[in-house]
């Protein structure tokens, strides 16, 4: 099975079936942009998939085989249409929960756009030289510093956050799992102790009920 979307900046969680293979799309509108690509299995089987990601000339950039996260950034080396494709086709019965996001560098709020004051103050070279002005344009470019720090500070926490959380939710998975092998470990346990007990019973009943004394 295929499945095939476009994705933005927005992390996606998807439910994948066995045997399934689904591809996402975004793109890259100049040469040398920067694409972060990041995934994390939450549920399902081993908590491993597999992936790969194609450039617009079908060329693989990026391949893995049962891994159960992954974050990176590359540069785009040409404009055009970036692939990521997931693949359970390992899996017979589990389905896996995928967590991911694939941002490309024009997505982000803020990139290559200036503020409307920048554009209305103009380069500084065409100011006049007047003090007020130009303090204002300084001020103006260091608010719009400190904004794209702040934002990058943002996005680090973010994807802390989410590593977190998957981290958070495997390990509960692991739990619910352990609990549940428990609990039929001891069912079973029980029932062998009943039936050796049963047994028990009958091998004593039988022995008492063999035939009585033999008279000489």
């Amino acid at each position: 099975m295929l499945m095939s979307t476009f994705v933005s900046a927005t992390t996606v969680t998807y439910k994948m079936a066995p045997h399934e293979r689904a591809c996402f799309y975004t793109e890259a509108k100049t040469k040398g942009e920067k694409v972060a690509f990041y995934f994390a299995v939450q549920s399902g089987g081993q908590f491993d998939i597999d992936f790969e990601v194609i450039d617009p000339r079908q060329v693989v950039l990026l391949k893995g085989s049962a891994e159960r996260q992954g974050d990176y950034v590359f540069s785009a080396r040409e404009p055009g249409e970036f692939t990521v494709c997931f693949s359970n086709t390992m899996s017979t019965f589990s389905d896996k929960t995928i967590d991911f996001d694939v941002t490309s560098e024009h997505e982000l709020p803020g990139f290559g756009t200036k503020s409307k004051l920048a554009e209305a103050l103009g380069p500084i070279d065409s100011l006049k030289k007047d003090n007020v002005t130009i303090s204002i344009r300084e001020s103006v470019e260091k608010l719009e510093v400190r904004s794209n720090t702040l934002l990058k500070t943002i996005n680090w926490i973010s994807r802390n956050q989410r590593e977190m959380r998957t981290s958070e939710h495997r390990n509960l998975a692991i739990v619910h799992k352990i609990g549940s092998r428990i609990f039929w470990f001891a069912i079973g346990s029980s029932c062998v102790m009943v039936s050796m007990s049963i047994a028990q019973v009958f091998a004593i009943q039988t022995f008492f009920s063999k035939g009585g004394r033999t008279r000489v």
